[in-house]
């Protein structure tokens, strides 16, 4: 998925040493989400402030393309301290954190560059029309690049022929089809599995 967090919980099952910032409320959802990333084995570098947790409802019809409704809650608070995260090899974000708070996720990135590789998924066709001038800021400082083609269409204007030259390493989702990585000249395709 296209959510850091899901994107952290992956690579922490693929046996990767993993973090995850962001700010959950002080609720029963948020306690339930510091648990999970327990269970997962992902080290939590949460705020936890007053009020309730964010959560997003994922509607996925038949033939696999989905749609999200998200209450954000007290996500946009980034009540977290990123001097607190060492040894950070990859910082993954998206989008859908511009839409929340796009100062703090700039400062956030800009943080992480400085020793890190930064991964970004543009997440979703609205958050690119939303956050075009801070996403173009974002792309030049991006190492990896996970889009749809849909995403793609909408940040280069149709132009998919450029894809090679946005990131050093470009990763199209394809849904059930997978995916495909564009490095330079080189192209992996990787498909879906059950």
């Amino acid at each position: 998925g296209g959510s850091p967090a899901n994107v952290i919980r992956g690579a922490s099952r693929l046996g990767l040493e993993t973090a995850l910032l962001g700010t959950v409320g002080n609720d029963e959802l948020g306690k339930k989400y510091i648990e999970n990333l327990d269970d997962y084995k992902v080290n939590s570098f949460l705020g936890v402030v007053k009020g309730e947790s964010g959560i997003c409802y994922t509607l996925i019809a038949e033939d696999g393309e989905k749609t999200s409704i998200a209450r954000i809650g007290v996500a946009k608070d980034y009540a977290f301290d990123v001097i607190k995260v060492k040894e950070t090899e990859i910082f993954h974000t998206s989008g859908y954190e511009l839409m929340t708070n796009p100062e703090r996720t700039l400062e956030t990135i800009d943080y992480f560059k400085k020793f890190a590789k930064i991964s970004f998924d543009l997440a979703d066709p609205n958050a690119v029309k939303q956050q075009r001038e801070n996403i173009k800021k974002i792309i030049e400082k991006t190492d990896i690049l996970f889009a749809t083609k849909e995403e793609l269409r909408e940040f280069l204007w149709n132009e998919t022929d450029k894809i090679k030259d946005i990131c050093p390493i470009t990763i199209i989702k394809k849904g059930a089809k997978g995916s495909e990585i564009i490095s330079g000249k080189e192209r992996y395709i990787i498909p879906a599995y059950k």
